[in-house]
């Protein structure tokens, strides 16, 4: 076999649809991209070569993902996106040494509770997937460094988001009906990608750096406001007495974020 050794794969712009079953000598093979192709249906062969440890499709055409996507115990990045996939098949929760997770530009995809199987992931991608309610499974990935929830349905983000204490790029942007306040206790955020309208941004105190606020295209700070531990316990058990039971950051229209933060702690402009 001339190519047994090979060891990266690459096939763009192509009318290619299925893959010979020659493709399974190539037990070497780490590297799979398939971009623009004629797949209508998961290339199910590939998952006999054991040693791949990151797959990319990129606009093709299959809706669902084999079980036997299991077999593939190295996989370190897996990537789909534009590929009209309808689910997130349980068996990827079985791939536990997953770093690196894009599920994109799909059908309105169910994030499986048990995504916090996937203890290792760094970066998650899930956006322009029509995406309704935030997933909190998400939020128990405790080594989660990356966070793309753009281009969905999403209104609120859950207060549980704070768990994410070593996440630094939080991407939130073109989530038209998202609430106009966010309360992001997470330390070590570097980069958050808003839209306009979200006219206040809360912070914990204890971020040492500057963070850059931006809508993809602009960066601004004029909304943003740092609070301590002792205004945080406040301003959640307020958040009770309004009955929120979900504890979502979310303020009722009826008080201006501004004056609500005003009477509860004193913030620092």
């Amino acid at each position: 076999h001339l190519f047994k050794n090979l060891q990266s794969l690459s096939i763009h712009l192509s009318n290619v649809s299925s893959f010979p079953p020659e493709i399974q000598h190539l037990q070497n093979l780490e590297t799979l991209d398939l971009s623009n192709t004629e797949f209508v249906e998961f290339p199910s062969i590939i998952t006999n070569l054991e040693k791949l440890k990151n797959i990319s499709f990129f606009q093709n055409h299959f809706e669902y993902i084999p079980d036997s996507i299991v077999n593939l115990q190295h996989l370190e990045v897996l990537s789909f996106i534009h590929c009209r996939l309808k689910e997130c098949p349980n068996a990827i929760l079985e791939l536990t040494n997953l770093k690196e997770l894009y599920i994109s530009g799909n059908e309105e995809i169910i994030i499986p509770f048990g995504i916090s199987n996937l203890t290792k992931l760094e970066r998650l991608g899930l956006h322009s997937n029509k995406i309704k309610e935030c997933p909190v499974s998400i939020f128990d990935l405790e080594k989660l460094e990356f966070l793309d929830l753009s281009s969905n349905n999403i209104q609120t983000i859950p207060t549980s988001i704070e768990k994410l204490k070593k996440l630094e790029e939080l991407i939130l942007s073109s989530n038209r009906h998202m609430q106009n306040c966010l309360f992001l206790n997470l330390p070590r955020l570097e980069r958050l990608v808003v839209d306009r309208h979200i006219t206040d941004i809360i912070l914990n105190e204890k971020v040492e750096h500057n963070i850059l606020i931006t809508n993809g295209y602009h960066s601004y700070s004029n909304t943003v406001r740092y609070i301590n531990e002792f205004e945080r316990v406040n301003f959640l058990r307020q958040m009770k007495r309004e009955h929120i039971d979900t504890l979502n950051i979310c303020i009722p229209d009826r008080i201006k974020c501004s004056i609500c933060y005003s009477l509860l702690f004193f913030p620092r402009v």
